[in-house]
């Protein structure tokens, strides 16, 4: 069936990629919840099928919906939107740290798919045209704990968290060399054995991978 695009267009099919430039945060506002439950609900209501694209249910993460599929989850707000729901009520109870870092997860794979700027991941509650509570969690510390996430992401495939790993590595081999050499003999017996120890597990590592 033909439906109404973000450009005023009537057409049938998936979306336009370049259509997707917001996430929509849920809640299902239930406890307890299945997928299957949550689509029969939908269907009843007349939808086509389950309104959200992503669920998160416990330490679980369903892709429920093609991506580009145009669902309705977000009242006049669908056309450029992926919607994303957990399962539970918080306006009742806080996300489990379980449940927030898969909907941390499901909400920056999306948002490397799409190119989806951080402040466009936005509450049910935070678009135009909507009354509601959903998702009932705190938005500003979703977006402040993905930004901090996707910045960490960033950093450790950075040049600088590489030589500071070199560095790391180095500083450690050089004092289990010379706690093992103990030239002054400022360790103990015991200390000297374990690095010792420690060297020798390292130098098949070493050999294996060509450095010896």
């Amino acid at each position: 069936m033909p439906t109404r695009r973000k450009d005023g267009s009537l057409q049938s099919g998936p979306r336009p990629f370049e259509d997707i430039t917001h996430i929509s945060v849920h809640h299902t506002a239930v406890e307890g919840g299945t997928p299957t439950g949550h689509a029969n609900y939908h269907v009843r209501k007349g939808d086509a099928g389950i309104a959200y694209h992503v669920y998160v249910r416990g330490d679980q993460i369903y892709q429920l919906n093609d991506l580009l599929a145009l669902t309705w989850h977000t009242e006049s707000n669908n056309h450029h939107t992926v919607g994303i729901s957990v399962e539970g009520d918080f306006t009742r109870r806080d996300l489990t740290e379980v449940e927030r870092m898969n909907l941390y997860a499901a909400i920056i794979t999306v948002m490397s798919v799409f190119n989806v700027p951080i402040s466009h991941v936005m509450g049910h509650k935070e678009y135009p045209k909507t009354a509601t509570s959903c998702p009932g969690f705190n938005m500003e510390k979703v977006r402040a704990d993905v930004a901090a996430i996707i910045e960490q992401m960033q950093y450790n495939e950075s040049p600088s968290k590489q030589r500071e790993e070199i560095f790391s590595s180095v500083t450690r081999v050089n004092d289990l060399y010379a706690k093992f050499l103990n030239k002054e003999g400022k360790y103990s017996e015991a200390i000297q054995r374990e690095a010792e120890r420690k060297l020798t597990v390292l130098y098949p590592a070493l050999k294996e991978n060509g450095f010896i």
